[in-house]
C-alpha cells in the first residue's frame, strides 16, 4: 500500500534552517548533505511501508494515531490519518 506523506510548512521552515545553520553556521555542506539524504530516504521508506513505523510510547499522542520515527539521532513524530 503506498501512503500520501505530507510535510507541513512550519517542518519545511525548520527543516530549511536546520540545513542553514549545518550548512553556513557549522559549515558542513557534508552533514547538511547526509541530512538531506536520510529526510528523502526517510520519505520514500514512509510512503511505501508508514504501518511499519510503531506508534508512539506516549499515551497521549498514540491516542492521536502519531507514530514515531527517528531520522539521524532525532526522534520525529507524525500524524497519521
Amino acid at each position: 500500500m503506498r501512503y500520501n506523506v505530507s510535510v507541513s510548512d512550519l517542518a519545511c521552515e525548520q527543516y530549511d534552517k536546520f540545513l542553514d545553520y549545518i550548512y553556513y553556521t557549522l559549515l558542513n555542506p557534508q552533514a547538511a548533505d547526509s541530512l538531506m539524504q536520510d529526510f528523502d530516504t526517510t520519505i520514500n521508506i514512509l510512503e511505501e511501508h508508514a504501518e511499519s513505523f510503531g506508534y508512539c510510547k506516549s499515551e497521549r499522542m498514540r491516542g492521536r494515531d502519531f507514530i514515531r520515527f527517528i531520522l539521524g539521532d532525532t526522534d520525529i513524530y507524525l500524524y497519521t490519518e
